[in-house]
């Protein structure tokens, strides 16, 4: 496959001859308007949206070639294992930072961009373990290594180098792997991804997402048929102010604050904003004094005697909400990981005055199988961890939430990602 990316000059060579032919060439179909602005540069001032070029066409792509009957007798086809898949994809219950449960794979084809984005972040290295063939996961491996690594909070320029590399490998297994109709532009686009964000910026920061959500909300604040821009611009001007003065003033009457909350904030499936910091807490119970000391003892903790302690199923702390393993909701908030290093699995809550404290159960990590074997000091963000039965007492602010993404009984084998994506517009 070809690497070589047009530049400037090139560019040039090609439009005079598009000027002088009146027939497009390598994709260029006459000049642009835009060339009069002063500091306006075709190649160097135009970027890429990962949200349509790279979700909508690179990911989509290869969902349908797995799953698309039309390739069901290639040998990059798994979609003779959709029930098998399936029963994987109903089986992982997502943190709430991740806000929605994956869709059958059936509706690839509906999925939303953040469904997509999820997919590759998240999902993909778990469903389809077992069900690609080598070759074609270890390509899979090294796209959600390229996403990883671009879409992370914090961008380290110096391995954007090797993250270059690896899309050229990626691109290259693909030519081989694939047949040629999967190359939609989007595959070639993958290969400005890291001047791109040289030059701009992190991907998700000038992607079209924000702009997706703007036009929700637009959506929902129109309704009349007559002076649509007048009724905008009034609308949406006023509920901005509201939301603002609702997150940055207090309120002394807590009925006009309940008024602005409620009224002030546009519906939106985008978690990525501001919050007011809080602690709200469900179904608590003081502790006997006899169920302290059965802590201690059973979980080799060092809970006082002299303290009051308050055991809670449900905390939302600062609008992060942690549960135990017992709660059976469709999402998992409980696995976490200690500012100290150590992971493990919330079993209890515990509430000592103004301080939350959490009793976790530890897991280790045992393998991270989930690398480019050329690379191997870049490894994916999803590992293995086994459960122990060693316990220990941690301050709630101390964790952060990480993805389990599953759970065998059996063999206490854990799939956890410690990809955070609490940055990235949904």
């Amino acid at each position: 496959m070809d690497f070589n990316l047009r530049d400037k000059y090139s560019y040039q060579i090609d439009l005079e001859y598009v000027m002088l032919t009146k027939e497009s060439f390598r994709g260029i179909k006459g000049p642009t308007l835009f060339s009069k602005l002063k500091y306006y540069e075709p190649l160097g001032s135009t970027n890429i949206d990962y949200m349509h070029s790279i979700l909508y066409g690179v990911i989509l792509r290869l969902l349908e070639m797995w799953f698309s009957p039309k390739y069901s007798k290639e040998s990059f086809s798994i979609s003779g294992f959709q029930k098998e898949i399936n029963n994987k994809i109903v089986s992982i219950r997502p943190p709430k930072f991740v806000a929605h449960a994956p869709r059958i794979i059936e509706k690839y084809h509906l999925w939303r961009a953040h469904e997509l984005q999820n997919f590759i972040l998240y999902y993909a290295l778990f469903i389809l373990n077992g069900y690609l063939e080598v070759c074609y996961y270890e390509n899979l491996i090294v796209l959600v290594l390229i996403f990883e690594n671009l879409l992370c909070k914090n961008i380290e320029v110096n391995s954007l180098p090797k993250i270059k590399i690896l899309i050229h490998i990626f691109l290259n297994q693909c030519s081989c792997l694939y047949p040629p109709e999967i190359m939609v532009s989007g595959f070639h686009e993958l290969l400005h991804l890291v001047q791109c964000t040289l030059d701009f910026g992190p991907m998700n920061s000038f992607s079209c997402f924000q702009f997706e959500e703007l036009n929700r909300k637009i959506k929902q604040m129109v309704n009349g048929r007559f002076l649509i821009g007048e009724e905008f611009v009034k609308i949406f001007t006023v509920m901005q102010s509201l939301e603002q003065y609702n997150q940055t003033c207090e309120f002394k009457n807590q009925k006009l604050y309940d008024f602005v909350k409620e009224n002030c904030e546009i519906k939106s499936t985008n978690r990525f904003k501001n919050q007011v910091k809080k602690v709200k807490v469900w179904k608590t119970k003081k502790l006997l004094c006899e169920e302290i000391i059965e802590f201690n003892s059973s979980l080799n903790i060092d809970l006082s005697l002299e303290l009051e302690y308050y055991s809670v199923e449900i905390i939302s702390l600062d609008d992060v909400k942690f549960t135990t393993t017992k709660n059976d909701s469709l999402f998992c908030d409980y696995c976490v990981k200690s500012n100290s290093g150590r992971f493990g699995l919330i079993e209890i809550i515990l509430l000592q005055g103004n301080e939350v404290y959490v009793i976790i159960r530890e897991m280790f990590e045992l393998h991270n199988p989930f690398y480019y074997i050329e690379m191997e000091q870049l490894k994916s963000k999803t590992s293995l961890y086994s459960l122990s039965d060693t316990f220990y007492l941690e301050k709630l602010k101390n964790v952060k939430k990480i993805f389990m993404i599953n759970f065998e009984e059996e063999t206490k084998i854990i799939y956890a990602s410690t990809f955070g994506s609490s940055h990235l517009f949904k």
